[in-house]
Formats: C-alpha cells, structure tokens, sequence
C-alpha cells in the first residue's frame, strides 16, 4: 500500500493546480486522472475579465485574484520556460444605452479606474465587428491557455510518479476514519476536483452544483488589432494564424459534454449580426459542462461528517481567475487548519442537510 498525504481526484484546472501547489510546498500527491473524460476545463477559453455582467460589476477581491493568478501562471511558466498566460486587452461593445449609462457610472468611481480603459467610438476601425453605440476598454485581461497549462502539468505529475490514469468509480473508494483507500493508494485525505461530475459524487451531493452546459466554436477570420479580446455578450479570443476561439452558449442544468448543433448555430447567428459577408469560418466545435454554484460561490471545505474527505470544485466559467486565490485559503485549510471564507465554505449549506 503506497501512503500520501494527499489523493487528487479530477485533472481539471482546480485539480492540477492544487496538485501542483501542493507538491511544491512538498506533500507526496497523486491526481487521479480519467484519459477518457473531456473535463469543461480543455474546452474553456480560459478568460481573465475583471469587469462583467449588464452592470459592468469588479468583484470585491479581483485585486487579490489577479495577484494570485498572475503570480501562479508566471510560476508555472518560469518553470517550464514557456507562456500560459497571455495579458490582453479587452474590448467591450455596448448593446445599449443601460451599458453605456453603467459605463459613466462606473468610470467616476475610484475603484474601477485600474481596470476601466477609454471608450471608442462606433467610427473605430480596429474592430471587425458592428459596434454602432461604441464601447470601451478593459485593462488587466487576457486568457489562460488552459490545455497548454494543463498539458504542461499533466506530463510532470506522469514524470514524477503522481498518476492515475484511471476513472474514480466512488464506490470504489474506501473511507476510514483517517485515511482513504483506493487502488493501492492510502491517503490521510483525498479532494474531490470532480467538475460536473459531483453531480453523482455521494459525499457532496448534496451541494446545489448547476451543470452549465457550454458550446465553444474554433473560427478562422479577420485579424483584429493588437490581438484585442472582444466581448459582446459573447467573447471572441484571438489566437494564432488569424484563428480565433468563440463562446460560450449556457445550457443550464444540461449534464451531457456533447456539442448541441443548435448551439453552434446560435452561436454563428450571433457573430453574424455583427459583420457582413460573413468573414468567420467554423473550424471545430467543442463542448463542456461547467461545475457552477447557484450563488456563484465556490464549493470548498471538509465534508462535515468524513474527516478524510474534502472538496474544491464549482469554479464556473471563471476558475482561471479565482481558482489560484482560493487555492491559497484552501492548502491553509489542509495544512494548518485555517477556515476559509465563509462566502466558499461548504458550511453555508449545512443548515439545510442532515447527515446521521
């Protein structure tokens, strides 16, 4: 039986980089890993956008996310001397005149000055889209090349002996009163980074995780100037060679990771409204599920009645800003013990659960 302090279970996003943190901090880890499974993370654009919503909202935290998440991706890059990270400035349209109205608001208060740029007007030529009311500017975005930096952890941890390539069938996990078992592996503790698949996991079911369900299309088109994101209710995020990644419809509490047809149609109808003669050309189609929360807060913390299990999970479509701030609150809970916030903590939803 091969002892750790930690098992992993899910190589998505949350669990590779918990994995990662863990291991660098230096805790013996192995992340169970299910080749077969198309986890939302590899299909996510992986966009870092600190202004969001009809009323262009900033988070309380965004300055601690970004710090976190900058510093983690730059580490991860250092180390394998490549780029996961790429800063970009983001476009934002206005669909009305509300929008443009928050805008004003938003721009003569103090707080948002960091991260709201200039507006443009409709005359503006560096966007290959209408934009007849105009728009603005977003400092401090850019995107998460999210299979890269997946890829790039995945081959280490095989490197370094941290693998199962295996699905979890929970069932087939043995919990005691302070480890947990499975496939010759004896854990002090094991955390759940199960994405949507929590949907079945029989120690957290009972947390109100939403499977979002999301189509993303691979474009080739026009250039667009200084590799600008725009979004315009959807997002459209310059790559490589004029090609493009373009998302995201919502299917809400849609649990199968197959692309919808009417979503690529969608879609393609919606980028079409925005240009003339139809310069975008699909490339590919994917799909994920998205683990979201009904309060937009992640699920973390230890299961109240199993000491040895805990979860990390229910990052939603913007896991690759948030996920590395609350991996910080997260490893103090596993090693010293320290709560997290109780906006995160799994505890939220006790009063409602009763566990015998």
């Amino acid at each position: 039986m091969k002892e750790l302090d930690f098992l992993i279970i899910g190589q998505g996003l949350a669990g590779s980089l918990l994995a990662w943190t863990l291991h660098r901090q230096g805790f013996s880890v192995n992340i169970a890993h299910d080749p077969d499974y198309a986890g939302a993370s590899r299909v996510a654009g992986g966009m870092i956008n600190p202004i969001t919503g009809l009323r262009l909202a900033l988070a309380d935290n965004t300055s601690r996310q970004l710090a976190a998440a900058n510093s983690l991706y730059q580490q991860i890059a250092d180390f394998f001397s490549t780029t996961v990270f790429y800063p970009r400035k983001i476009a934002r349209l206005f669909k009305n005149d509300q929008e443009q109205d928050w805008y004003r608001k938003r721009a003569s208060q103090p707080r948002y000055r960091e991260y709201l740029g200039e507006p443009f007007s409709p005359a503006t030529q560096t966007i290959p889209l209408s934009h007849e009311l105009g728009g603005f500017y977003i400092r401090k975005g850019g995107y998460l090349d999210t299979c890269k930096c997946l890829d790039l952890l995945l081959q280490y941890f095989d490197n370094n002996n941290m693998t199962v390539s295996s699905a979890v069938k929970y069932n087939q996990l043995q919990v005691n009163a302070d480890s947990i078992q499975w496939q010759g592996l004896q854990a002090r503790q094991a955390i759940f980074c199960d994405g949507a698949r929590m949907l079945n996991n029989p120690w957290f079911d009972w947390l109100p995780m939403q499977a979002l369900h999301g189509d993303i299309l691979t474009l080739r088109g026009p250039a667009i100037h200084d590799d600008t994101i725009l979004n315009f209710g959807n997002w459209l995020l310059p790559l490589q060679g004029n090609t493009y990644r373009y998302g995201a419809t919502i299917h809400v509490d849609h649990a199968d990771p197959a692309p919808v047809p009417a979503g690529r149609k969608q879609l393609l109808a919606e980028l079409n409204l925005r240009t003339s003669g139809k310069p975008f050309t699909c490339l590919s189609h994917h799909a994920g599920v998205r683990p979201a929360t009904r309060d937009r807060m992640p699920f973390i913390g230890k299961h109240p009645k199993y000491d040895p299990l805990f979860i990390f999970n229910g990052f939603g479509s913007k896991g690759s800003l948030t996920i590395p701030s609350y991996l910080k609150q997260f490893t103090r809970l596993l090693c010293q013990q320290k709560p997290v916030d109780a906006e995160c903590d799994i505890s939220r939803y006790l009063e409602a659960c009763h566990f015998d």
